[in-house]
């Protein structure tokens, strides 16, 4: 079982919170399948363009609020 600062970290690592982190788990540990059909290096670049696509929408709403007439 992983340690609570194990999960800390890694959710610090993905930019997710940690109890996004664990409810993952915990789903991934009772349905006991692959991350529902994603294998971990799929689930971490699907975490990284969640991210990307977050920080592109914020980007984009400052952008049309600056260029606003």
């Amino acid at each position: 079982m992983e340690s609570q600062s194990s999960i800390s970290q890694i959710a610090r690592d993905l930019d997710i919170s940690a109890g996004n982190l664990r409810r993952w788990i915990r789903e991934y540990r009772n349905c006991g399948n692959d991350l529902n059909g994603l294998s971990k290096d799929d689930a971490v670049e699907l975490a990284r363009l969640r991210r990307e696509n977050k920080k592109l929408k914020a980007e984009r709403r400052l952008h049309y609020q600056r260029h606003a007439a």
